[in-house]
């Protein structure tokens, strides 16, 4: 702790005396030093442990699906829908047939989606939400 001189000490009006300039800063130093060394750490001071090994991801699942039949009909929905817009914009001439036939991939790819889809959800009785 800061020693200051005591009051006996060039006594001045009350028993206190005016510190100098130098012994103000020698206390204020010894005390920012004090409380420096006595403050509680903070998130910057964390050193974090090093682990024992290291965290590997597991390799993911295929992000396509390997089911062709599926993908035809994403490809039909998708593609047929772009052709129509694209032939409106680039080919406003373009033969009825044409659209006819766009728009019967169209609806074919639909009712692959729709025949595809999981008639019941999965239960997984045991499943208690996102895996960390």
């Amino acid at each position: 702790m800061a020693k200051f001189p005591s009051s006996d000490d060039e006594g001045g009006a009350g028993g206190r005396r005016k510190l100098t300039d130098e012994e103000v800063e020698s206390a204020f130093t010894e005390l920012s030093h004090q409380f420096a060394q006595e403050s509680l750490t903070g998130p910057r001071d964390y050193v974090a442990r090093e682990e024992e090994e290291p965290f590997i991801p597991p390799d993911p699942g295929p992000v396509a699906s390997t089911d062709p039949f599926l993908n035809l009909g994403w490809i039909l929905l998708a593609g047929g829908l772009l052709v129509i817009l694209a032939s409106l914009v680039f080919w406003p001439g373009a033969p009825r047939a044409f659209h006819i036939g766009v728009s019967v991939g169209v609806l074919a790819g639909g009712a692959i989606l729709t025949w595809r889809m999981p008639s019941h959800k999965k239960s997984d009785d045991d499943d208690t939400g996102a895996v960390v």
